[in-house]
């Protein structure tokens, strides 16, 4: 996603404590819930504030130069893309994230399947998003999600929250003053990806685990990490 101009005299505000309507935020926090239930992701059934699920069919076809036959690219079968409100928090404060129009990139840290392939137990938690037909053979499935405690990067225009399209989701949980979401121009960008949350700063698992002594911090395979709060 192009971010405001790098020409521009005033740089991207870094913290949420700085924030002030009407400017581009660039933040790494960690991922709260809003009041209600959270989505749960349609394959592995992970509940998350945003998912991306997508299932791909390959077909085997006559190669058009040789005795022989190919798997052609997957083919796009399906994909759902969905988001809602959540809170994201750092030391310095707590925003509502709009993900209305906005750019929501997730790590796919979930697969299964390929060309050629069975798959003998296949992971779903919604029957209704599998194929109808041979939904175990030459099929892949994958899925990546944005987890309650994540840490995300979030791209945006701070506003001032809409008092009655807010209302139902701050309560006195956040910070009235600070909602962050795109304009029509330029959406916001939200994103789990460990490299861009790393280039902006985000901290190390050791770094992570120093700040946050009362919880527990799990680090996927993919790089992600997810504050797991004691019990």
């Amino acid at each position: 996603m192009p971010p405001p101009d790098d020409d521009d005299d005033e740089p991207d505000i870094r913290k949420l404590g700085d924030a002030v309507p009407g400017r581009w935020l660039k933040v790494v926090g960690t991922v709260v819930a809003c009041e209600g239930a959270p989505l749960v992701a349609p394959l592995t059934g992970r509940r998350c504030v945003a998912f991306d699920a997508a299932i791909f069919q390959y077909v085997l076809e006559p190669h058009p130069t040789f005795d022989a036959e190919l798997y052609t690219g997957g083919q796009l079968l399906t994909r759902s893309l969905r988001a809602v409100p959540f809170f994201v928090e750092d030391a310095t404060g707590r925003a509502l994230v709009d993900p209305r129009g906005a750019f929501v990139r997730l790590t796919l840290d979930h697969e299964q399947g390929g060309p050629g392939q069975r798959i003998d137990r296949l992971v779903v938690a919604d029957h209704a998003f599998l194929p109808r037909s041979r939904p175990n053979e030459d099929k892949r499935y994958v899925e990546g999600v944005l987890e309650i405690g994540e840490l995300v990067l979030v791209s945006g225009f701070v506003q001032k929250p809409e008092a009655s399209a807010d209302a139902s989701v701050y309560r006195a949980s956040a910070d009235p003053r600070v909602r962050i979401a795109g304009s029509p121009g330029l959406p916001a960008d939200i994103t789990d990806r460990r490299d861009e949350v790393e280039r902006a700063g985000g901290p190390s698992l050791a770094r992570m685990r120093e700040m946050t002594p009362g919880a527990r911090v799990r680090q996927h395979v993919s790089g992600r990490m997810i504050i797991v709060p004691d019990d």
